[in-house]
């Protein structure tokens, strides 16, 4: 039985490696003309026979594995930062959408004034 986060991990990889249709974006994984190993090991890799989702592991394969560790790791186009902001503000709404109505219009309204005051003071 093959691991569904292995399974995970080279579907997010081969995701990355994906050339946009657009002419002036990158793939989300752009390799660098320095990086010997991975340029020598990663094009060659095939399927595993048995099951088309998985890489075949007789292969030389710690780059591999590695960059693939590397893509699990990192959201798509977000930072740490946004994502960490992106959570917080999930967890606000969950938390602000069990209080009662009139609370929910009081918190909204004070975001506005917060919004406002960062707006203003930035240069700060």
């Amino acid at each position: 039985m093959v691991d569904p986060n292995r399974v995970l991990k080279i579907r997010a990889f081969r995701e990355r490696l994906v050339v946009p249709p657009e002419a002036d974006k990158l793939p989300r994984l752009v390799v660098a003309s320095g990086c010997r190993h991975f340029l020598r090991t990663v094009p060659s890799r095939t399927m595993d026979e048995e099951n088309p989702e998985d890489i075949d592991t007789e292969q030389e394969d710690p780059v591999y594995d590695e960059a693939c560790h590397v893509v699990v790791a990192r959201a798509y186009g977000h930072s740490t930062a946004e994502i960490k902001e992106k959570i917080e503000a999930k967890e606000k709404e969950e938390t602000r959408s069990k209080l009662p109505k009139a609370h929910r219009e009081v918190w909204g309204e004070l975001d506005k004034i917060r919004e406002q005051l960062e707006e203003q003071y930035q240069d700060f």
